[in-house]
């Protein structure tokens, strides 16, 4: 990746966009939608995406669908389906009333005709992948990784990685901030 790459942040409808406003609920269509409109508007770029939680569900149906216009997807602490369901539908009391103190508004409805990472990752074909998960994540255990795997073991274009010491969110002026560098983001930069 060029050292002058251009970085654009990608919000979903219901999360705290880059100047801290939110709209909308987060919900698994608009999300993809939000995602596609952004790369069509780069179609000829080198396009390298950086997917976190959500936005691992979101990329990887992305990619699985629009696979020849990006490159390369880091999938950091992509969520089974199967926790995705029990943190946003089943502990409600997680997200309810919590919006601004957490950024995004999550209901049950979020999972609404949301295709699964696990289904998504089976279907892509163009762009090279990584799915990385920290082994202090809170949500996605190293243990998810061999799941991962074994539903793309015939394909040649994923990677998968455990990073020692990450939790689920990491941040930069945290001490897993150089593990997470130099064992995720570095993939993607290759």
């Amino acid at each position: 990746m060029r050292a002058d790459a251009e970085v654009r942040i990608v919000t979903y409808p219901g999360q705290k966009n880059v100047e801290g406003i939110r709209e909308g609920e987060l919900r698994f269509a608009s999300s993809v939608e939000a995602l596609r409109n952004r790369i069509s508007e780069s179609k000829g770029e080198d396009i390298r995406l950086v997917c976190i939680c959500w936005g691992c569900q979101i990329g990887a149906a992305v990619c699985a669908t629009d696979g020849e216009l990006v490159r390369k997807a880091l999938f950091w602490a992509p969520v089974p389906f199967w926790k995705l369901h029990e943190v946003c539908v089943l502990k409600d009391d997680l997200w309810a009333g919590q919006e601004e103190q957490r950024g995004v508004k999550v209901t049950p409805e979020v999972l609404s005709g949301i295709t699964p990472f696990e289904l998504s990752i089976q279907s892509i074909t163009g762009t090279d992948c990584c799915a990385a998960v920290g082994t202090r994540d809170e949500y996605v255990t190293p243990e998810a990784l061999p799941y991962f795997k074994s539903l793309v073991a015939k394909k040649r274009n994923f990677d998968f990685r455990t990073v020692e010491g990450c939790p689920h969110t990491v941040l930069a002026a945290e001490a897993s901030w150089s593990a997470f560098q130099s064992q995720a983001l570095q993939w993607i930069c290759e």
